[in-house]
């Protein structure tokens, strides 16, 4: 047997040992300083000048004077002399000065808590080797040190991940980061197997991708932007008259696309009209420049000085389609002022009036068996015929007479002049009032007509006739 214990080196009392209670108090000693062991400092390398009988201390490495030879010994002051206590890996003692607890790792004094290189660590939960760091909390705090604070996270090449994963019962629901590439991105998931890209920030590309539903519906870069989707809400007018400043037209809006069709019986000066396009029918929309039935597109301007509209109004059905309208309104609720734009099928064709306001083209020239006529859209006419009397021959004393039925009729009696002329030794030449007496009665709708010869045989006698007037 030993004479002092194995862990401790507590001494022991031999068989018929006097005084045994010298070896008994030795040992007590002992015990004292280390069971719940608390130094007064452990990076002291001179003993304290006056210590304090049961003082204990750790000597630093480089220990002097007394404590020379006891580098990492524990030491207690026994009230006569220093008492040295050789450590073994795993003691842990208190230390006072630096408030703090120590273990001795078989070559030196450290901190007890130095979790630096821990394998793994658990606060409240099971850590394990894919989850070395295992927290249950309610919350978690990483708070400044005076200063910002920055999470790191760190992966070793790009194609390895560095993300934030955010579960509902340990199935994910949405990730952050770097996922296998180093474009930050978004995912989420409805059941932690199929995954979403929802957003991605590619610093390469140097765009940012919005994919709700994992395609891709908006692209954003430093010179544009591409959207897949259509527009609404507050961004976008809540209906075709919104004026809200600010706001996206959506195709129907002001007539953008699609125009706005007008109905009801307001007229339209006093409809308040956005600028726009627009459509209606003119027989069942009253203010417009005409009322056939014929559909019209219909354009609105309005000036932002004063809020005059202008018209332009184009004719879209019907056998003459091709006609516009200009139209003019000084303020609101005020008559519109139409004028007709003029075009290459207006010029020559029908002349047609409506209420004494032209309606048609400008000049139209017809004819038929009562000779030709010219009407303009002034509401001037001229009728002509020639050879009334089918090239007669006429003696002395003869009278040829007849009845001109106009090739269009007349609102109003016409000016009437009858012309004789002859083919005969004087051809082409016009006859005199000594030659021909000539008389006439007329009509809006014809004109009686008479040449007497009065002095001399004439051949080939052709009496020409022409009516100017109005027919409105």
């Amino acid at each position: 047997m030993t004479d002092t214990s194995l862990r401790l080196n507590l001494p022991y009392i031999q068989p018929a040992q006097a005084q045994k209670h010298v070896t008994h108090n030795e040992a007590l000693m002992r015990l004292d300083a280390l069971v719940q062991t608390v130094v007064q400092d452990h990076q002291l390398q001179t003993p304290p000048a006056a210590p304090a009988g049961g003082g204990c201390y750790v000597v630093a490495p480089g220990g002097t004077g007394a404590w020379a030879g006891q580098d990492n010994a524990l030491t207690l002051f026994d009230g006569a002399g220093w008492v040295f206590l050789s450590p073994q890996a795993g003691w842990s003692a208190y230390c006072v000065a630096s408030n703090e607890a120590l273990r001795f790792d078989g070559q030196d004094w450290a901190p007890a808590a130095d979790l630096t290189n821990l394998p793994q660590l658990g606060i409240a939960a099971q850590a394990d080797d894919t989850n070395r760091l295992s927290l249950s909390s309610a919350a978690s705090l990483f708070n400044h040190a005076g200063a910002g604070h920055q999470l790191k996270l760190n992966k070793a090449q790009p194609s390895d991940t560095a993300s934030l994963l955010y579960q509902t019962g340990f199935s994910g629901r949405a990730e952050m980061g770097l996922a296998g590439d180093d474009a930050w991105s978004l995912k989420t998931s409805s059941d932690g197997t199929d995954w979403r890209e929802v957003l991605r920030a590619d610093p390469v590309g140097q765009t940012l991708t919005l994919a709700p539903a994992g395609q891709p519906r908006m692209t954003l870069s430093d010179t544009d932007a591409t959207l897949n989707v259509p527009l609404g809400g507050s961004a976008v007018q809540a209906d075709v008259l919104d004026t809200t400043a600010g706001t996206l037209m959506a195709t129907g809006a002001f007539g953008l696309g699609v125009p706005l069709q007008l109905t009801g019986p307001a007229p339209l000066q006093d409809r308040d009209l956005k600028p726009g396009l627009y459509t209606y029918m003119a027989n069942s929309l009253l203010g417009g420049p005409e009322s056939d039935a014929h559909a019209h597109t219909l354009v609105v301007q309005q000036t932002t000085f004063d809020g005059r509209r202008s018209y332009i109004s184009l004719r879209t059905t019907g056998t003459s389609a091709a006609r516009a309208w200009f139209g003019s309104q000084s303020s609101p609720n005020s008559a519109i002022y139409w004028t007709r734009l003029i075009d290459e099928n207006q010029i020559s064709g029908t002349v047609t009036q409506n209420g004494g306001t032209p309606t048609g083209a400008i000049i139209e020239k017809g004819s038929n068996a009562n000779g030709n006529y010219t009407r303009w859209a002034d509401g001037t006419q001229i009728c002509s015929v020639s050879d009334l009397s089918g090239s007669a021959s006429m003696v002395a004393g003869q009278t040829v007479s007849g009845y001109w039925t106009y090739p269009a009729a007349f609102v109003t009696f016409p000016n009437v002049t009858i012309s004789p002329r002859t083919l005969g030794t004087q051809t082409g030449a016009q006859l005199t009032a000594e030659q021909l007496r000539i008389g006439h009665g007329h009509g809006p709708n014809g004109a009686f007509w008479a040449v007497h010869c009065r002095n001399a045989s004439i051949s080939n006698v052709r009496i020409d006739a022409t009516a100017i007037g109005r027919w409105y």
